[in-house]
């Protein structure tokens, strides 16, 4: 397939924008924006805000806003803890 036809064709597979919810975040996205690239692929895949997860294949992507949202419940999950 040519690159312009897969980059159209990936294009077309993000679902469209809900209000106010942010980026549209790929695995890597959210390893460089909350763990500063500490974590591996496999690790934001299998643990990170699993109820926000939108997959695509083997592709896994979040909007900004439930990054956000989840992990603030992390953090007071631990407060409580």
């Amino acid at each position: 397939m040519p690159r312009s036809s897969r980059r159209a064709h990936a294009i077309a597979l993000v679902p469209p924008a809900p209000r106010d919810r942010g980026r549209f975040m790929s695995i890597a996205m959210v390893n460089e924006t909350y763990y500063h690239g500490e974590r591996t692929t496999r690790w934001i895949r299998r643990r990170f805000a699993p109820e926000y997860k939108i997959t695509q294949g083997r592709n896994a992507y979040w909007w900004e806003r439930d990054c956000e949202a989840w992990l603030d419940g992390q953090r007071q999950m631990e407060k409580g803890a």
